[in-house]
């Protein structure tokens, strides 16, 4: 499985608490509450491996091809970190190179990836969306073995409660990891929306600002989201609406209903 679904599943949740003797000394903050992964062009990662080393969860490298040189390139600048591709023409050979170099997720673009792509259950597998996203293509989506989706609009933020909604709109149409592409700098707020729209992650451009290290602290400053009880046998309901209630029966008409014998 791809190390990088199993941190974006694992995002949000609260660390378990440890139990019997030296419970109150463990200082495990558990997963993020969102992830954050840092998106760099091939050629600039080459150029300066340094980077790699910025502090994000994961490594998204922009390439053109999967040839050899390219990741040969990018998994020595990678290094150890998690990292993943989004490409562009994608075949069976290239992405059988990828995993030899350690990459461990793909962004496909649909329209030049071959389908034979989509057969290899060791990468996680993300399809770009956007707010025009349609009913019937989300159910086709679902169909296919494609692990979560990555939402791009223009101006995104910051967020207003329309552009919340139609970010909602996509997001309730996605079953899996969801992660949107945002700039460096987020208002707290607009943070605070993002991760209770169920976000699992941020994708923003890769550099040596330190408004990466001011966002990674403010995401760890957010509340964690309390848990939702939930049910098997629940239908899944969006994330937001009006609740309706069922009418309440009079209980005087109730008792007369259960006194009334049946005439023979």
């Amino acid at each position: 499985m791809s190390s990088f679904i199993d941190l974006l599943e694992k995002c949000g949740q609260r660390p378990q608490s440890p139990l019997g003797f030296g419970a109150g000394t463990r200082n495990d903050k558990g997963p993020p509450a969102i992830a954050l992964i840092g998106r760099v062009m091939a050629d600039a990662l080459a150029a300066d491996a340094e980077l790699a080393g910025g502090d994000v969860d994961a490594l998204l490298v922009v390439v053109g091809k999967a040839d050899k040189k390219t990741v040969r390139s990018v998994s020595k600048a990678a290094g150890k970190r998690l990292w993943g591709v989004q490409a562009g023409a994608l075949d069976a050979d290239g992405v059988e190179r990828l995993k030899d170099a350690g990459c461990d997720f793909l962004v496909l673009d649909p329209g030049t990836t071959s389908a034979a792509v989509l057969d290899d259950e060791d990468l996680g597998k993300f399809i770009p969306v956007d707010s025009k996203l349609e009913e019937s293509v989300a159910r086709a989506i679902h169909d296919l073995p494609i692990d979560g989706a990555l939402f791009g609009a223009e101006a995104l933020l910051p967020l207003t409660v329309e552009k919340l909604i139609d970010l909602q709109l996509v997001r309730g149409l996605i079953d899996g990891p969801f992660l949107v592409s945002v700039p460096q700098e987020i208002a707290r707020g607009d943070l605070l929306s993002l991760r209770n729209a169920d976000v699992g992650g941020l994708v923003l451009d890769l550099s040596k600002s330190d408004k990466i290290a001011a966002l990674r602290e403010a995401i760890a400053g957010l509340p964690r989201r309390p848990s939702r009880p939930s049910s098997p046998s629940s239908p899944l309901v969006p994330h937001f609406g009006t609740a309706f209630s069922a009418p309440s029966h009079d209980h005087d008409d109730d008792a007369d209903l259960g006194d009334d014998e049946p005439d023979f």
